[in-house]
């Protein structure tokens, strides 16, 4: 066996002189339990738990001296599972301890993970998954909040990918049946798959010194089945016809409190014609299992050893909002554990001072194992005996948070107390958590106990997995944005928007104002898709047409909301923002908006035909929810993919115009200006400039248009002018060879608008 005494004396030596600090009794112990199982095994996978606020870091810092340094025969990588903690521990802990040895890259650049020089990466799972190697010299994998790998496919498939000797993960707890659980292949790569399971009965043991923490935190999914999650689907991406504040309330009661709670809006919504029944919804509503709120609590409650009657984790006090939900919580556990309804105490509605002081009483006494409570319950009532708190919702309000940890961990009489949060993964309630934390850690109340690691199942994770489904689904990438959203209608930007504007009464009216003041001002109107085409490019506003502004900012607005005032719109940009999502604009419907207005300047053009005459126009596209409408997503993973998809687009249209256009004696020219000045960082958008001129035999056409590009952040600038320049260039060529064609086949219709033009310049 290896003692091991030395390379700990000599890591502590090298952390008290870098950050100050010793280890602890505790630390050192599991320190040694860890490399004596390293030792040995010929292949190990270690799952390491270790109370919230133990130090686990510290010991994970160990790994990377003891293998990297110590032994020095390979290199280590230490997998954080967001960028947000690769940031934190390389400038708290790795960078200050190991100094230039230590590299991190999560943003999958590669030149690290090769680099000889660096004995320890830092890096996250999607970045180690692009640029690990079975033929690295990394040995040992070393996984931070491992609880996160179970289940997730980038962990998995780096891990056989790299094919490292030993993966070693930490985490505050791992359920035994998540051990049980362990993808067959991945333990199939190992001999061993061992557990280390130090909670705070067995720290005391070990140190005399440790003090436990009051509190823990544990977070449990609550997952959607397949019919609960087509109807948050179709609440999410805007496919529901109806008041749009009654979809987003519908939308988020059946995430927070579950179906009993949204059958009972979902009916009173319809019979007073705030939004139209669906099949989907009736039949959620017809269904008589418990909502996934309820079917999680069972699970939380059987995982902390709760049984028929009080045992070792009585009383439980479990929290939701809604008086629908915490009866079915009654129900659902009375028939689970064979508990007598009168034996749970239920403050829901208007309780008064002499029950809430009898529920009190009586959960001293041990009557009532289970106390369900709504907000009642939040403040004014302390419940000391209690040892679990479940909250199956979140409320990000700093307030009502810590009024409910309050009802848990006041008093000290009951020892170690759990707090439970059951949380829906890839919905607002991960974003609430967060939020509900920085409140409460900006407000200066300890949350160190608390769970952080939570962004790759916030809201925005929804839309990334629906851009990956589509496309695997239909095999393409990128995906348009049109192609989520509105129910599979239809992929023209200019017809959404007009449904988008009719659908809405307001907008309807201000369409229709839009149009009389036309007609009454002597201008022709053709169509409402010409109309909305030049108000969204901002030629109509500028140019042609004096309306009314309070009915031009009524109609924007309508869109606005109706485009991207869904949730899906709204974690749309948060995701792109976040990096989790990259774009550009879709080549052919950026082409048709920008060719319809350089057929007009090719009209104007041909009619004058004079001489060194030149139609010179512009427009913008600055208008966010056109630019929604206009954009093909695709994961950071498919760069290459899409890049190169750019290129080769642009090289055959380039080859096409120069077919075309040089029998005609037309000389076409495009380029693309876009300026780092000119980024936006407190309002994340570039503005990219695209020119387009077309030198014809008697006239010619000068064409400019501004075309923005939203949630760049700072990180990503250099990259978006990159793809911006290659994705307009191409715009502006696809655009340029519309027309083109158009002339051409005018040389065989003689009935065509620009066939006695073309016949008089050749």
């Amino acid at each position: 066996m290896f003692i091991g005494v030395g390379p700990i004396d000599l890591y502590e030596e090298r952390v008290n002189r870098s950050i100050g600090l010793r280890l602890r009794g505790y630390q050192r112990h599991i320190a040694r339990e860890i490399m004596d199982a390293l030792d040995s095994c010929g292949r190990c996978f270690i799952a390491v738990s270790m109370p919230t606020g133990s130090g686990k870091t510290l010991v994970e810092g160990f790994l990377g001296f003891f293998w990297g340094f110590f032994r020095g025969s390979s290199r280590v990588l230490v997998v954080e599972p967001t960028r947000f903690l690769c940031d934190q521990m390389y400038l708290k802990v790795w960078r200050p301890i190991f100094g230039d040895a230590v590299v991190k890259d999560y943003e999958g650049r590669c030149g690290v993970f090769s680099d000889a020089g660096a004995r320890i990466i830092l890096s996250t799972p999607k970045t180690s998954l692009k640029c690990v190697s079975s033929d690295l010299d990394i040995d040992l994998v070393v996984v931070d909040e491992v609880h996160h790998l179970f289940g997730n496919q980038a962990y998995r498939d780096m891990i056989l990918k790299l094919k490292p000797r030993h993966v070693v993960g930490f985490t505050a707890l791992i359920p035994s049946s998540r051990m049980a659980s362990l993808d067959p292949e991945l333990s199939g790569l190992f001999d061993e798959v061992r557990y280390l399971h130090f909670d705070f009965r067995r720290l005391r043991e070990i140190d005399e010194g440790f003090n436990p923490p009051r509190a823990v935190m544990d977070i449990f999914d609550s997952e959607l089945n397949d019919l609960e999650d087509k109807v948050y689907n179709l609440l999410f991406t805007g496919s529901v016809k109806g008041n749009l504040a009654s979809i987003k309330f519908l939308e988020r009661t059946l995430i927070s409190y579950g179906k009993e709670a949204f059958c009972e809006s979902f009916w009173r919504m319809v019979d007073r014609s705030l939004i139209y029944n669906r099949y989907e919804f009736n039949k959620l509503c017809r269904k008589p299992e418990p909502s996934h709120k309820a079917r999680t609590l069972i699970s939380v409650l059987r995982a902390y050893g709760f049984s028929s009657g009080l045992s070792d984790i009585s009383p439980v006090m479990i929290f939701t909002s809604r008086v629908a939900t915490a009866h079915e919580f009654r129900r659902v556990i009375c028939n689970e554990f064979s508990i007598d309804p009168e034996s749970i105490a239920m403050l829901v509605g208007r309780v008064d001072r002499d029950r809430r002081l009898e529920i009190v009483r009586g959960t001293a006494k041990g009557d009532y194992p289970v106390i369900i409570s709504t907000l009642v319950g939040e403040e004014g009532i302390d419940l000391p005996e209690a040892k679990l708190l479940v909250m199956t919702d979140v409320k990000k309000n700093p307030l009502r948070f810590y009024q409910r940890i309050g009802r848990l961990i006041r008093g000290s009489r009951s020892g170690l107390k759990y707090l439970v949060a059951e949380l829906t993964p890839k919905t607002f309630e991960y974003d609430d958590l967060d939020t509900a934390i920085d409140n409460l850690y900006s407000e200066g109340v300890d949350v160190s106990f608390i769970l952080l690691n939570i962004d790759e199942k916030k809201s925005t994770s929804r839309i990334v997995d629906l851009v990956s489904r589509v496309s695997a689904t239909r095999s393409i990438i990128p995906i348009p944005y049109t192609l989520l959203a509105f129910d599979g209608g239809s992929a023209d930007p200019i017809e959404i928007a007009i449904n988008v504007i009719k659908s809405s009464d307001s907008g309807l009216r201000s369409l229709e104002s839009i149009k009389r003041e036309m007609i009454d001002n002597g201008y022709r109107y053709v169509d409402d898709a010409g109309l909305i085409k030049d108000f969204l490019t901002d030629l109509g506003v500028k140019y042609t047409y004096r309306v009314d502004e309070k009915a031009k900012k009524t109609l924007f607005r309508v869109l606005d909301s109706g485009v991207i005032g869904s949730s899906l719109g709204r974690q749309l940009y948060r995701a792109i923002l976040e990096g989790s999502l990259i774009y550009i604009y879709n080549i052919d419907k950026l082409s048709s908006i920008l060719s319809d207005h350089l057929y007009r300047l090719i009209d104007k053009a041909l009619t004058v035909g004079k001489l060194n005459t030149v139609s010179k126009e512009s427009i913008r596209i600055d208008l966010k929810s056109l630019a929604a409408l206009l954009l093909d997503l695709f994961p950071p993973s498919h760069l290459d993919t899409v890049r190169s998809k750019l290129n080769l687009e642009l090289a055959r249209c380039r080859e096409t115009l120069d077919k075309v256009a040089n029998p005609l004696n037309i000389k076409v020219s495009f380029h693309v200006n876009i300026f780092k000045i000119s980024y936006s960082a407190r309002q994340k958008f570039i503005p990219a400039h695209l020119y387009i001129d077309i030198e014809l035999p008697k006239s010619g056409v000068s064409f400019g248009s501004q075309i923005n590009y939203y949630s760049v952040s700072s990180s990503m600038l250099d990259l978006y002018m990159e793809l911006a320049k290659l994705n307009l260039s191409a715009v502006a060529c696809r655009s340029v060879e519309m027309i083109l064609q158009d002339i051409i086949e005018s040389l065989d219709k003689e009935d065509s608008r620009y066939y006695p033009y073309i016949v008089s310049i050749l």
